[in-house]
C-alpha cells in the first residue's frame, strides 16, 4: 500500500519518479481512499486504469479481479460491499474491464462477461427528470443522465463518468449516451467549466470546480474534438493547471486536457512533479496515486488510445428495449508499452 509519509521518497528524474510511484501502485495490497483503509470500487478502479494506461497489464490484474468479484448479480458495482448499487461506482468498473478487455492479449476475454453486465446495468440506469422552473434553475430538468444514488436527479460527475465509461465500451453512438452528452453542454457555464450539477440557481450563476470540469472536458471527447464547448472547457482547465493543490482536481485537470491533446507538457509535467514528490496536508491513499499515476501518461495514454479508436470505428445502433449489443468482441493481438510522462 501507498503510504503519504513516502511521497519524500519520490525523488530523481521525472522518469525515475514515474518509475517509483508505478511501483508503488503496483505492489499495493489494497485499493483505498486513505492510507490504512479498506479496499473500494473507485479506487481499486483506478489502479487497474493507472496501470493499464501504462502497459502494465499483469499488475492490473489484482485490482480486476477484485471489482469482478464486488459484481452483483444485476451487473451493477457497489462502491463498497456493503454499500448501495450506484451507477457511477459501476462506471468505473466498466472502464476498467472495457481497458482490459481491449488491451490485454492473453486475458482480455475474462472481463467481457462482467463487461456486458455492467454495460446492460448501466443502459438500464438512470436520474430522474423533473419539470423545468426557470425562476429557480436554468439547466434542463428534463434531460436525464446518471446519479449518485439510484432515484435522484442527474449529476454531472456520475454522468460524465458513465459517458467516458460506455464510450470505451463501445457504446457512444447509443442514445443514452447521447443524451447524457447532451445534459453535459447544457449544464456547461459560461466559462467553460462545470459546477457539480447546476448551472444559475435564483439567478446566480454558481462558481466552476476543478475536479467535475476535468471530468466533464474527458467525457466530451465523445462529441468530437472541434466542437465550441470543447474549445471553451478546455480554456477553463489550461487556466486552472497551476492553481490546483489537491492531486484529484490536478489530475482531472490533466486528464481533461490529455483527451482532447490540449495538455501543455512543460506545465502539466512541472505542476504534477510538485505534488507526487511534496506532502499533502491531508495523508494520501492508493486513491490518490492512482489518480496522479494514470494522469501522467498524458495524452497518449492507452486509455485514449481505445476511446480514439472506438470512435473512429462504426457506431453501434441504439440498443432495442430488449437487449443492449455487446460493447466488446474482439481484443488486440499484442500488448502496448509504457509510454513517458508527458
Amino acid at each position: 500500500m501507498v503510504h503519504d509519509d513516502r511521497a519524500t521518497e519520490l525523488t530523481g528524474t521525472d522518469e525515475e519518479v514515474l518509475a517509483d510511484l508505478l511501483k508503488q501502485v503496483a505492489c499495493c495490497g489494497t485499493w483505498s481512499y486513505r492510507p490504512a483503509g479498506p479496499s473500494a470500487t473507485e479506487p481499486a478502479s483506478l489502479a487497474a486504469i493507472a496501470l493499464l494506461a501504462h502497459g502494465q497489464l499483469q499488475a492490473a490484474q489484482k485490482p480486476l479481479r477484485f471489482l469482478r468479484s464486488m459484481q452483483r448479480p444485476d451487473g451493477t458495482v457497489p462502491a463498497s460491499s456493503e454499500a448501495e448499487a450506484a451507477p457511477w461506482t459501476t462506471a468505473w468498473a466498466v472502464l476498467a474491464w472495457a481497458m482490459a478487455a481491449e488491451l490485454e492479449p492473453a486475458t482480455g476475454s475474462d472481463w467481457l462477461s462482467p463487461l456486458n453486465a455492467a454495460v446492460q446495468a448501466l443502459m438500464r440506469l438512470r436520474g430522474l427528470a423533473a419539470p423545468t422552473d426557470e425562476r429557480l434553475i436554468q439547466h434542463d430538468t428534463r434531460l436525464t443522465g446518471w446519479s449518485w444514488v439510484p432515484g435522484t436527479h442527474s449529476w454531472v460527475e456520475p454522468t460524465a463518468l458513465t459517458v467516458l465509461a460506455l464510450t470505451a465500451a463501445g457504446m457512444a453512438g447509443t442514445a443514452r449516451v447521447q443524451e447524457g452528452l447532451q445534459l453535459l453542454l447544457d449544464r456547461q457555464l459560461s466559462c467553460g467549466g462545470w459546477n457539480y450539477g447546476n448551472t444559475v440557481v435564483l439567478g446566480h450563476e454558481l462558481r466552476p470546480h476543478v475536479q467535475p470540469s476535468g471530468m466533464a472536458t474527458a467525457a466530451l471527447v465523445a462529441a468530437g474534438n472541434r466542437s465550441e464547448a470543447v474549445r471553451r472547457a478546455c480554456h477553463y482547465l489550461e487556466t486552472q493547471l497551476t492553481t490546483c493543490t489537491g492531486a484529484a482536481s490536478f489530475s482531472w485537470c490533466w486528464l481533461g486536457l490529455a483527451a482532447h491533446r490540449q495538455d501543455p507538457a512543460d506545465t502539466c509535467r512541472r505542476e504534477w512533479r510538485k505534488l507526487v514528490t511534496s506532502r499533502s496536508n491531508t495523508p494520501r491513499g492508493p486513491y490518490h496515486w492512482a489518480l496522479l499515476l494514470w494522469a501522467a501518461a498524458g495524452r497518449e495514454n492507452h486509455v485514449w488510445q481505445v476511446i480514439r479508436q472506438r470512435l473512429s470505428a462504426n457506431a453501434p445502433s441504439p440498443p432495442s428495449r430488449t437487449a443492449v449489443p455487446s460493447p466488446v468482441t474482439t481484443k488486440k493481438a499484442s500488448g502496448p508499452t509504457s509510454p513517458p510522462v508527458r
